[in-house]
């Protein structure tokens, strides 16, 4: 799953770091996604974040981080 959202400004948000997201609506409990992209407009107070679901990547370095 890779997806665009947006989210308030937060300057700690960076490319290929791992956010944990949780939705009752989606039924989403800490599910991990990896940031590829983030995008603002200086002034703004949102950013747009562009996240992969990382169930679907494969293992990264070693590390399987979907817990398999």
């Amino acid at each position: 799953l890779q997806q665009s959202c947006n989210v308030p400004y937060n300057p700690i948000l960076m490319v290929n770091n791992v956010v944990e997201i949780e939705n009752t609506e989606l039924h989403m409990k800490r599910n991990r996604f990896l940031i590829n992209g983030v995008s603002y407009t200086s002034g703004s107070a949102v950013m747009q974040i562009d996240i992969s679901n990382i169930t679907n990547l494969p293992i990264i370095g070693g590390i399987n981080y979907a817990g398999q």
